[in-house]
């Protein structure tokens, strides 16, 4: 059975709404709001650590009590993330709950080489949107036939320099 035309009217147009909705959460800029607030506060740089924890939440990131950032994806789920130490301009992300690892692919034009994670305004600017979300791929790997989603254990995932730098090279080679 085929859906009614003003069935289909209603939902391409409840569609375009959500869509325009998030549009307009961005500025010409494409910061939201929030990530206004945030680089304001940031700014003034007379500000309680609350507020700051707070703010950075509201952009979608925080900091564990070593410095470490910790992004939030628009599922709940926290995310660790680090610098690929050998392949420049490559991210590693750490699944909290369940310890898959992924990573975010290096910057097409070879300019973001390295990013500076200690940087509130870099990574609240780089990763506020969400962006993120949609070009995350999860690392497998493959033994014995089977691919599986690679799963570290935190301090192994912490102490890891590099994961992309064999990935890249089987790559290469297919």
């Amino acid at each position: 059975m085929q859906p009614s035309t003003s069935y289909s009217s209603t939902v391409d147009a409840k569609a375009k709404t959500v869509a325009d909705e998030e549009a307009a959460k961005f500025d010409e800029f494409l910061q939201t709001a929030e990530l206004r607030d945030f680089l304001s506060l940031l700014e003034k740089g007379n500000y309680k650590e609350q507020d700051l924890d707070d703010a950075r939440q509201k952009v979608g990131f925080r900091r564990s009590p070593d410095g470490r950032v910790m992004l939030k994806a628009r599922d709940g789920q926290w995310f660790m993330i680090k610098n690929d130490m050998q392949s420049p301009g490559f991210i590693l992300l750490r699944g909290e709950s369940d310890g898959h690892i992924y990573f975010l692919p290096a910057d097409e034009s070879g300019r973001l080489m390295q990013i500076d994670l200690s940087d509130d305004a870099v990574v609240s600017q780089l990763f506020g949107s969400g962006a993120w979300q949609d070009v995350i791929e999860e690392v497998k790997i493959e033994e014995e036939g089977v691919v599986t989603p690679l799963v570290l254990p935190e301090l192994d995932f912490r102490v890891t320099e590099t994961l992309m730098e064999g990935i890249e090279e089987r790559e290469m080679e297919m």
